[in-house]
């Protein structure tokens, strides 16, 4: 009886799907995965910024943003942002990104700010990933990375 009330057990927490591994410092992946679970909560992203007048966003790894480079940079025939979409995060600021792109760009970091799921299904913005959630990030967050 014990033998089976633990195998149900472990079968429910898998069928549950895979939980972030800490709760403290999560990746794009884990928001895109579980969107309703950090809604309108601050978290800690950690990714490569990526900051231009064409994208303002921040890339699971520099392995997964090499990848989506190379493949948005090979044959129209074989690109597919699809595959991309789970390992980034939109980021939503003051400007202060932009206006700060040649200190921040290609650097892993650490960003707090509130996560919105849904928020780029509620305004329009052309530097985003292609899926509606964003980070939204304070002035004040872009200061303290200047710092750094």
């Amino acid at each position: 009886m014990r033998a089976a009330a633990a195998a149900l057990a472990l079968l429910v927490i898998a069928s549950a799907g895979p939980v972030p591994a800490a709760e403290g410092l999560l990746t794009p992946n884990d928001l895109y995965r579980t969107p309703d679970r950090f809604d309108g909560r601050d978290v800690q992203v950690t990714g490569v910024l990526v900051v231009s007048t064409h994208a303002q966003v921040l890339f699971q790894s520099e392995q997964k943003l090499a990848e989506a480079q190379a493949n948005w940079d090979g044959p129209l025939d074989q690109f597919d942002p699809r595959r991309f979409v789970p390992f980034c995060m939109s980021l939503v600021d003051d400007g202060s990104l932009l206006k700060n792109a040649a200190k921040l760009n290609g650097r892993t970091l650490t960003l707090r700010g509130r996560f919105v799921a849904g928020y780029l299904a509620r305004s329009v913005t052309y530097r985003s990933c292609a899926h509606p959630h964003a980070l939204v990030l304070k002035g004040a967050e872009v200061r303290r990375l200047l710092r750094r």
